[in-house]
């Protein structure tokens, strides 16, 4: 089983899908931290419009990234309304769609199906190797949200979790 573990996590990282899913998302990060910085700006020389986006009760359907009632640019706030407003998980969905699948368009099930003891097994080491690439995923985000706060807003603060 562990081998099986370990050959998924290799087929995983050589995967060309991990890198530009990687990319996409670092760019996705940086460019909604670029977007809510404008609109802060924005918002902060035009004190009426604060007044027009000030809407209760409004429900709303796609992914979406949202502002705190401070109006401060923090990246606990900015990682959390990344990670509310699913882009992540969007990605992580076609990551893991794409690396299950990968085993029946290469024709590799047919290699490697027939030797193992149960089949159980591969659908098991396929589990741990998506649930390894959710945890890297999300640290990823992270750290990329690190990362652009850093560039675009000139600094990194935390809201909730000190300064």
């Amino acid at each position: 089983m562990l081998n099986l573990i370990r050959m998924d996590l290799y087929r995983m990282f050589k995967m060309k899908s991990f890198y530009v899913i990687l990319i996409i998302m670092a760019l996705s990060v940086g460019f909604t931290t670029i977007v809510m910085k404008q609109t802060v700006k924005m918002v902060q020389d035009n004190p009426e419009l604060e007044e027009m986006m000030e809407v209760e009760d409004e429900q709303s359907i796609g992914i979406t990234v949202s502002m705190s009632d401070e109006g401060a640019l923090t990246a606990d706030m900015l990682l959390v309304s990344n990670i509310k407003g699913m882009t992540v998980a969007l990605l992580l969905l076609i990551f893991v769609v794409l690396f299950s699948t990968s085993d029946f368009t290469s024709g590799f099930i047919k290699n490697i199906g027939g030797q193992t003891k149960s089949r159980l097994m591969l659908v098991g080491s396929k589990s741990v190797a998506v649930v390894f690439y959710t945890v890297f995923n999300f640290a990823a985000t992270i750290v990329f949200q690190l990362i652009s706060n850093l560039l675009f807003t000139g600094g990194v603060e935390f809201l909730h979790f000190g300064k």
